[in-house]
């Protein structure tokens, strides 16, 4: 069971403390009594209005009687005081009770606030690792882009590098293919050149085609006539010598012309092979040509 602290215990207590230049609280008289701190508060309080209304000293001179009413008077005072200072005290009691449990409450709270602290702090220093995972591997994340920048400024270097090479190597085939282009329109002179003369040759070849056909035509024509001729000879065997000389000289007249005729289909037929000669001469001035313009540009080059 808690002890209860009196007057007197608080009263001694404080004189004590007083003495021993100490300062009056309610946790340092609390201490030396016990009790509880609403009862200690009151009676400290009580006592140092005692203190502060007590007469320090009561004139000698001053009648018994006298004395006598006045310390009546201030013992009424003293005791309604008293009465007032323990209303008081109770009263500032509760309200230190109050306090007391709005300081429990409060400590409660500091417990609470506490234990949400560490939480934070604890939740912190998790977020502190987990910051320190996470820029350690942005950081290795980093020196992977790096390394892969310098990667790619090595092949951007062997790019230009290879593009300078590729503007070398396209300027010399530019300059190939102009000389190609050169050689090209050379050839082409030299294909309408040759196409003039085979189309020289080809009208040339038409109009031995075409005397051809004359003499064939003029050919067949004598054939015919010496059918006829034979033909008549047959039929004039039963006539007379005179008209048989007649018909001889007729026909040595005939001969003479078939022979003639002969003559000229034999200076056709010379013509027929000088112009196939032509011809020939044509068809490979043609073969040459195609050859030419088969031909590539770098073959012309080289």
């Amino acid at each position: 069971m808690q002890q209860v602290a009196s007057y007197e215990m608080v009263a001694g207590a404080c004189e004590k403390l007083e003495r021993e230049g100490l300062k009056i609280t309610g946790r340092s008289v609390l201490t030396v009594t016990g009790g509880s701190l609403a009862t200690v508060l009151g009676h400290i309080k009580r006592w140092r209005l005692n203190k502060e209304s007590a007469p320090s000293l009561v004139p000698l001179e001053i009648p018994t009687d006298v004395q006598g009413v006045i310390l009546r008077a201030l013992g009424q005072a003293q005791v309604d005081a008293a009465d007032k200072l323990k209303e008081e005290i109770d009263q500032a009691g509760a309200r230190e009770a109050e306090a007391l449990e709005g300081l429990s409450g409060a400590e409660r709270r500091i417990e609470q606030l506490t234990d949400e602290l560490n939480a934070i702090r604890t939740r912190a220093e998790a977020d502190r690792q987990s910051t320190e995972k996470s820029e350690a591997v942005a950081n290795e994340r980093i020196d992977t882009l790096l390394a892969r920048v310098q990667e790619l400024e090595t092949e951007r270097r062997q790019l230009i590098e290879s593009a300078e090479a590729s503007r070398t190597e396209t300027a010399k085939a530019q300059l190939q293919i102009q000389r190609a282009d050169e050689a090209t329109k050379k050839a082409e002179s030299r294909a309408e050149h040759l196409e003039a003369q085979l189309a020289d040759a080809q009208n040339g070849r038409v109009a031995a085609e075409k005397a051809q056909a004359v003499a064939e035509q003029r050919s067949n024509d004598q054939s015919e006539a010496l059918v006829e001729l034979r033909a008549t000879l047959l039929e004039a065997k039963g006539e007379s010598k005179a008209t048989i000389s007649e018909q001889k000289t007729e026909i040595l007249a005939l001969r003479k012309t078939v022979a003639d005729l002969e003559g000229r289909v034999t200076g056709l037929l010379a013509d027929k092979s000088s112009l196939e000669k032509a011809l020939a001469l044509e068809e490979e001035r043609n073969n040459f040509a195609q050859r030419a313009g088969a031909i590539t540009p770098e073959e012309q080059v080289g």
